[in-house]
This record gives structure tokens, C-alpha cells and sequence, in this order.
């Protein structure tokens, strides 16, 4: 952890005259009861009041381990930082005319009794007995009840749950990732979703958030139908348990006592985006990371009851500040407490805006994932009674989801080559924003989020002839589907023109070939080379539909598909993709098969 240099302590000193601080202030010892200092650290909870709006500032540009500020009247106000400091560090503090009040460690203090709680039931080590469904929420759970919950949802669930650990924490516990679809083991055409919590031990409301709401989709998929299409199109991860270490022992740090949320790769401080060197449990989650691509997420905290989005690091705004305010007010708004705070307008904040911190995850998923990650503070208490987590679950439940349902809309299609409809790993570029998102490799996907208007995209790919798309329209909590074929550079064939082709859902849908063909409607605006084929859940194509040697004339056109293959044999039960090329566009439905 970063510790007051001696330079920071001479540079306080002299805010003693800069700023009329007053003389070295101690306040008078409090009754904190147990001994409040953070397990594999030196550090305690403080109170850090300063005697105008400059000092405040100030002293949010210091290398301290701050967790909230709060404003009194506004950031041109004196108020009071709540932060975690070492004795070094406080004596140069209250040099510096600051005044020091240190305060209980709640978290530590009420993890001390459910310790106990876990003790007293044998919790502790597995094998543990989970509770009935009907009992289910009544208490923390400890690591091992956790794990164990996390492995039954997965054995009852293997055609929704994919269960995988990121790695391992210092100690040497699992960090568990669940992903929610309909097809677990399947990496598929869809958006991506992120729920992370508790990278902060002692910060436990996400986590169980993350886990009630992973009871809630197994639950209610197939029976709600929002519920349904949600995990029929979205590949959703949780990780409910980001700090296993900082969990069992009681503490906001890892193992080493580093605050993980100020470990990542920082645009101003640390712009090296390369796990080496950082905290395990950082690393494994920069790894996860390179391997997905997120549209949304959000990592839950506890201390605070805010939506918190980039950036922390600079006062700068984001190219999407008001799409980030636009979403977490659709969160907010859902949660009325977030939407009625009085300390933050509608629930939400600007990071920096709030306080300064470098290092944070959400950060690093912009910068350099180009994604958008919230960190979301849930509760005012690190660690609430459990009794209180119903409350908290009837107020996020709704936010939740809502948020999850976000990424079906925005701009969304696959960029393919226009040879071989193979995926190409593209870039895409809104000019109207100025921030570059990336395809997905493995499926040529992407899903551009954006505020309602009308926007330019230009693709761009290694070895590929650029393409650009004019006059795209996006409205409010709608899908605008645009694919594209991109053609290599130097192809005989030229720059294609782009051509906005229609294809509708495939029907009957699912299919069982005894009783019929599946068919889909194909609308070209113009004569276009065309091709169709079928492919599995691997990406194998299995038949074709359609060559595209001859030129196919404009208007509407049916695809028909009898359910066999290409050496004719009837297609097992699954999941199949009708993929089609038509010019420089391409564009995929997906088929259920029974039989």
C-alpha cells in the first residue's frame, strides 16, 4: 500500500500557511470498542475533517486509502474524508493541521459475530449442509457454504450454469465466476454481462445480490418470459466473490494488504496495461477480462449508496459521460433510494467528481477494455445484518435486471469477412463519440451502446478495406441491427457497397422437421451476391442454402432449411445459426431443433 512520503509531508506542512489551516489538531480519543485495525494491514478507519473547500481537495490528491468524502453543502464546503491510515501517516496528517478522529471498524466488528455464527454451525470447513430452499436467505453464508451453494446452483443447473474458477487469492481460494445462458459451455453471438462484488472483503451486500440473483434466473427462466429472453440472449457473469481472503478474515485488503481496487493499470498513474507485477486476485480478473468482451457491468461495494462510473482518475469527462448517466439512472430510478438520495442527484456520480482514486477497476475496463463498468455502492453499512438483505434485494432486484437487459439494445450486428463469412476482428468507431470498441474474435460480434440519435460507424480491420456506415439511427430501448462484411484488401472484387438487408426470424421456431421445414424471409434492396448457410453451436457449417456465384435479384426471397446436413443425414437436437451474405452485409438467426 502507498504510504506518505516524506516529500507529501513537507508539502503538507506548508498548507498549515497556505491554506490558514489551524495548528495540529488531535481530537479527543473515542470509545471504539475492539481494536479497529484491518487484518493483514497496519491500517485503521478514520475521520479526516478539513477547514475549507481547498484543503478537502487537497488532500484528495494524496496517495491515502480514501473510501468516501462527504460534502457538506457541496465541494466548495468544508467536509470530511473517511479514509484508512496508519499511525505514520496519521502523525504527518495532523502535522499538517488536519484534523484525525478515528472511528470503529463496523465491518471488522460485525464480521467478528457472524465468525461466530459460523463457528457455532460448523461452517467453516466443508463438508457444510446447506439450508432448505424455504430457508435459504436467512444468514451470511461463510466461504465454504458459499462454495457450496455455488456448486449445487451449478449441478442443478447444467443447461444454464457454467461454473469456473479465474484463479486463486493468495491464500489460495477459488474466485468463482457462474455464467448464466442457454447454451453454459458455448461461447455464442451475444452480448456480454458482468456482476462482480466484494473485491473489498468487508463489503458484502453485492455478493449477495450477485448470488439471489442467480437463484432468481435458474428459478424463474422458462416460466417468466422476460426472464427467458434475457438468458436466451445474453451471456451474463457473476463473480460473486471477488476477495475470498479479505471475506474470511474480515478485512477490506487481500493477503499481501493491498486494496485490490487500487491495484489495476490507472490512464494517469500506472499506464501499463500488464497484469505482471500486480496482486494475484487483480491479475486473474485483467485474464478473465482478455478473454471476454463486456457490453455492461458493475462491481458492487458497500459503504456508500451511489452509482459511481468513470472516471476516478482524471476530472476529465468521458466520450460517454451522459450515456453513463443515462444508464445509471435506469438503474436509480428503480431504486428508490438511490433515486431519492440527497447527497448525490438521482443516485449517481461522477468518480473523480466524488473523489480521486487511481487504480480502479472501472477505470481499466474503460481505458483500455473500452467497455462500461460502474462501481456500485449498495449499502451505506460495509456489513450490514443479514436480517436487512431482503430490503436491499426488493430495492436492487428490478435495477438489476434492468441494467442486464440494457445490452439488448444499442447498435448490435456481426462484422464477417465477405468471402468466407469467417468473423473478422474489427474495430469500430463512432464518430459522433470518439471512443473505438472492438469485435468479439471468436464470433465477430460487438454491441455498441449509445443514447438515441443518428450516428456514422467506420470498421476498420487489419488487411481488410475500410467500411463506413452513414446516417445509423438508435431510439430508446431498441435493438438497431447492423452487420457488416468487410473485404480483404487487394480482392478482385473491390470495395463492396453496403447494402442493408432484412431477414426475418426463423418459423416455426424451435423446429421439428417431421412436421415441417423451418423458413425465413430475405428482403434485398438490390441485386447482390448471396449466400446462406447453416452452421452448429461450434461454428461448423453443416449445409448450405445458398451459393452466391450468380448474382440474386432484389426483393424478397424464402430460405428454407429441411433439417438435414450437407450429406444428408437428418441434424441432431440443438442449437443451429442460419447465417446469411448478401454483398457486404451478413447477418445470423438462430434455430432450436427437436426431434
Amino acid at each position: 500500500m502507498n504510504t506518505l512520503s516524506s516529500s507529501v509531508a513537507v508539502f503538507l506542512a506548508a498548507l498549515v500557511f497556505s491554506l490558514g489551516l489551524a495548528a495540529p489538531v488531535t481530537a479527543a480519543p473515542e470509545n471504539i470498542g475492539m481494536d479497529p485495525t484491518y487484518a493483514f494491514s497496519d491500517r485503521y478507519p478514520v475521520e479526516i475533517a478539513a477547514s475549507s473547500g481547498e484543503a478537502l481537495l487537497t488532500l484528495l490528491d494524496l496517495s491515502i486509502d480514501f473510501d468516501r468524502v462527504d460534502f457538506n453543502g457541496g465541494p466548495d464546503h468544508p467536509g470530511t474524508i473517511r479514509a484508512y491510515i496508519n499511525d505514520d501517516e496519521r502523525a504527518t496528517l495532523e502535522t499538517a493541521g488536519y484534523t484525525i478522529t478515528q472511528i470503529p471498524n463496523e465491518g471488522k466488528e460485525m464480521w467478528e459475530k457472524v465468525q461466530k455464527e459460523w463457528e457455532a454451525r460448523g461452517a467453516l470447513e466443508a463438508p457444510v449442509t446447506l439450508p432448505d430452499k424455504g430457508d435459504r436467505w436467512t444468514y451470511w453464508y461463510s466461504f465454504a457454504e458459499l462454495e457450496g451453494d455455488l456448486q449445487a446452483l451449478a449441478n442443478d443447473n447444467p443447461d444454464l450454469i457454467q461454473k469456473i474458477s479465474i484463479g486463486q487469492s493468495v491464500q489460495g481460494r477459488d474466485i468463482w465466476a457462474l455464467k448464466i445462458s442457454d447454451n453454459p459451455t458455448i461461447e455464442e453471438a451475444e452480448p456480454e454481462f458482468l456482476f462482480s462484488s466484494t473485491i473489498h472483503g468487508d463489503e458484502v451486500t453485492g455478493m449477495d445480490m450477485c448470488l439471489r440473483m442467480l437463484h432468481y434466473l435458474t428459478d424463474w427462466y422458462g416460466i417468466n418470459p422476460s426472464i427467458t429472453e434475457l438468458v436466451n440472449n445474453v451471456e451474463i457473469w457473476f463473480i460473486p466473490l471477488h476477495n475470498p481472503d479479505g471475506y474470511v478474515n474480515g478485512t477490506r485488503y487481500n493477503a499481501h494488504g493491498v486494496d485490490c481496487n487500487r491495484d489495476f493499470p490507472d490512464p494517469v498513474s500506472d499506464p501499463n496495461d500488464n497484469p505482471a507485477g500486480r496482486e494475484p486476485e487483480t491479475q486473474h480478473l485483467m485474464y478473465f477480462g482478455y478473454d471476454h468482451t463486456f457490453v455492461l457491468g458493475g462491481n458492487m461495494h458497500g459503504g456508500a449508496e451511489v452509482l459511481n462510473f468513470p472516471w476516478d482518475c482524471r476530472y476529465d469527462h468521458t466520450p460517454d459521460h451522459d450515456l453513463f448517466i443515462e444508464i445509471a439512472e435506469g438503474y436509480t430510478y428503480l431504486n428508490p433510494p438511490l433515486w431519492n438520495s440527497t447527497e448525490f442527484y438521482h443516485g449517481w456520480t461522477h468518480g473523480a467528481e466524488w473523489y480521486l482514486i487511481h487504480g480502479g477497476q472501472q477505470d481499466w475496463w474503460y481505458e483500455w477494455r473500452k467497455e462500461l463498468h460502474y462501481t456500485m455502492e449498495l449499502s451505506n453499512t460495509k456489513w450490514p445484518p443479514y436480517s436487512q438483505m431482503d430490503t436491499f434485494w426488493s430495492e436492487n432486484r428490478a435495477a438489476m435486471l434492468h441494467m442486464m437487459d440494457e445490452v439488448l439494445y444499442g447498435v448490435q450486428g456481426i462484422v464477417a469477412n465477405s468471402g468466407t463469412g469467417l468473423p473478422v476482428n474489427a474495430t469500430i468507431d463512432v464518430v459522433e463519440t470518439g471512443r473505438t470498441i472492438r469485435t468479439d474474435p471468436d464470433w465477430g460480434d460487438y454491441c455498441r451502446l449509445l443514447k438515441p440519435g443518428t450516428y456514422t460507424f467506420q470498421f476498420a480491420a487489419e488487411g481488410y478495406n475500410n467500411v463506413t456506415v452513414n446516417n445509423v439511427v438508435v431510439t430508446h430501448e431498441n435493438k438497431t441491427e447492423l452487420n457488416v462484411s468487410m473485404t480483404p484488401e487487394g480482392s478482385d472484387v473491390g470495395v463492396a457497397e453496403f447494402v442493408r438487408i432484412n431477414l426475418s426470424e426463423p418459423t416455426p421456431n424451435p423446429v421439428n422437421p417431421s412436421q415441417g421445414a423451418v423458413r425465413l424471409l430475405l428482403d434485398l434492396p438490390r441485386a447482390a451476391h448471396l449466400t446462406a448457410g447453416v452452421y452448429d453451436a461450434a461454428g461448423r457449417q453443416i449445409q448450405i442454402l445458398k451459393e452466391g456465384f450468380d448474382l440474386t435479384r432484389a426483393g424478397r426471397h424464402t430460405l428454407v432449411w429441411d433439417g438435414t446436413t450437407g450429406s444428408g443425414d437428418p441434424a441432431g437436437s440443438g442449437i443451429y445459426w442460419i447465417r446469411v451474405l448478401a454483398g457486404d452485409q451478413a447477418l445470423s438467426r438462430r434455430v432450436s431443433m427437436i426431434r
